[in-house]
């Protein structure tokens, strides 16, 4: 995901770079700043040669036939399943055009988290074979019912390394040493701010053998619900409805933000 920004960002340099714009090119609406006097005359003493370069400044820059998502998902996911030969060898995605995955890097999946509204959020990724076993039905779902975007965040915060793998719990062994366990207090404030009733939607609930437990910024060591991916949710911060039928678990705001959740929606092996 921040490989695409990256390079989205390096191609508007470039367009920027080999078209030679100067400030009175770039069209005002995408600027916060205003021209001076100066800068308008010139503007206007050069509106015919100018023209010319705005327009092929919006043409290079704002294709709205492609979507970087669907361009991120269709390769990663069939470059994986088709390499898979053993439990998979086939596409996961026959076309890119309806792919209605997001990528969200941490911070914004915090923002989605602490925004108001109703959010559709898959936590796995393309290293997970059960997620890409469960992905294209997922897709499907959406379109089928006009979810435009189902958000999907990455334990392994980097794509692919195990040492960004946050969701692995505390090490009571000194001799073991765990990748990616320094960071898992990333998991464990998600479960512990945002997703406060995680317990009443996965196997691995707060306590349990299998659980996960981080230490927090006051040193403090704090046990959470560990969840398997694919999970797939609804998400409102907001919302009091109870839909455990009175068996839920509410936090001190008296609400329920994970309104469902869906943690084995295929056969695990």
């Amino acid at each position: 995901m921040k490989k695409f920004k990256l390079g989205l960002l390096t191609l508007g340099v470039l367009t920027l770079a080999s078209c030679n714009l100067t400030n009175a090119n770039v069209n005002p609406s995408s600027s916060n700043s205003t021209p001076s006097s100066s800068e308008s005359s010139q503007s206007s003493s050069s509106s015919s040669s100018s023209s010319t370069t705005e327009a092929t400044y919006e043409l290079d820059l704002s294709s709205k036939d492609y979507n970087l998502e669907k361009e991120f998902f269709y390769d990663d996911y069939n470059t994986r399943s088709l390499a898979d030969e053993t439990r998979q060898g086939i596409k996961t995605f026959e076309t890119k055009d309806d792919i209605v995955f997001d990528a969200v890097t941490y911070e914004e999946l915090v923002s989605i988290f602490e925004s108001e509204g109703n959010y559709l959020i898959l936590f796995g990724g393309s290293w997970c074979h059960n997620t890409r076993a469960a992905v294209p039905f997922i897709n499907q779902f959406a379109n089928e019912y006009d979810i435009d975007t189902v958000y999907n965040f990455d334990f392994y915060v980097d794509g692919t390394n195990s040492s960004s793998h946050v969701r692995n719990t505390n090490q009571t062994d000194p001799t073991r040493v765990t990748p990616g366990v320094e960071y898992n207090y990333l998991y464990g404030e998600l479960a512990t701010r945002y997703l406060t009733n995680l317990n009443d939607y996965v196997e691995y609930t707060q306590g349990s053998t299998s659980s996960l437990t981080y230490t927090n910024n006051e040193n403090a060591e704090v046990n959470v619900p560990k969840l398997q991916v694919p999970f797939l949710f609804l998400y409102n911060k907001d919302n009091t409805v109870d839909n455990k039928s009175g068996g839920g678990t509410s936090n001190a705001k008296g609400t329920f933000p994970i309104v469902y959740g869906f943690e084995e929606m295929i056969d695990l092996d």
